[in-house]
């Protein structure tokens, strides 16, 4: 081999390095969209009422959540790039503007989680019982909306600089608290229906907390 030539990996090492990236990446988002439903199952357990008032307002959570996702990718781009540059600096910078904008549209989601109850009596003909139970549910979903964006802001963050794993672990140790706080505010503490949505909002406030401890403690992500 001539001397200046470039040595081009194996597929060995560039399968290794892949799976190293891909499979933390779909154990966080396996783990959140398990949480939904870890808690439909705990509301099916809960009757016919319960199981259909949940399914509508998650539904409609979800539909609002895929816009502030779909709003949030844009990092995946510039960060990339800029962490490719080597520019510290200009990743941190992307993440604010990030979560500036994400912020900003859970406004109008908020507005519309707000509206849960005429949503489900209006638009989709439920009777007025199962209307004001899904207006409550979509509340107590407000609660988790902001912080679920700016975790989003923050995996990503991590991700586009290749640290993964503890993105993983702490989707992973979320999920498994959704179920013990499912568990806890609606059979322990007697909340019933109400309490799925208790917890999904109390986890994902927790998986923010996670995600924040890291990032602030670690030296090698925070300089």
């Amino acid at each position: 081999m001539a001397a200046g030539d470039v040595v081009s990996p194996s597929w060995r090492s560039e399968a290794k390095a892949l799976t190293a990236l891909v499979v933390p990446i779909m154990i966080q988002m396996g783990s959140q969209q398990m949480m939904t439903s870890v808690d439909l199952l705990f509301l099916g357990h809960l009757g016919r009422q319960e199981m259909a008032v949940g399914t509508i307002a998650t539904t409609i959570f979800n539909l609002l959540w895929f816009g502030v996702a779909g709003f949030g990718t844009s990092f995946d781009t510039l960060g990339s790039q800029a962490a490719g540059a080597g520019d510290k600096m200009a990743v941190r910078n992307w993440a604010m503007l990030a979560t500036l904008s994400l912020s900003a549209c859970c406004l109008p989601c908020v507005l519309v989680l707000m509206c849960g109850s005429s949503i489900a009596s209006s638009l989709l003909g439920q009777d007025a019982t199962t209307s004001r139970d899904v207006g409550s549910f979509c509340t107590l979903l407000v609660l988790g909306l902001w912080p679920a964006a700016v975790t989003l802001v923050m995996q990503k963050f991590l991700q586009v600089r290749n640290v993964v794993m503890p993105v993983a672990v702490t989707s992973l140790a979320t999920f498994v608290l959704n179920i013990a706080l499912n568990w806890f505010f609606i059979h322990g503490a007697g909340i019933g229906l109400l309490g799925s949505a208790l917890a999904t909002s109390s986890s994902r406030v927790v998986n923010l907390l996670l995600l924040a401890g890291y990032v602030r403690w670690s030296s090698d992500d925070w300089e």
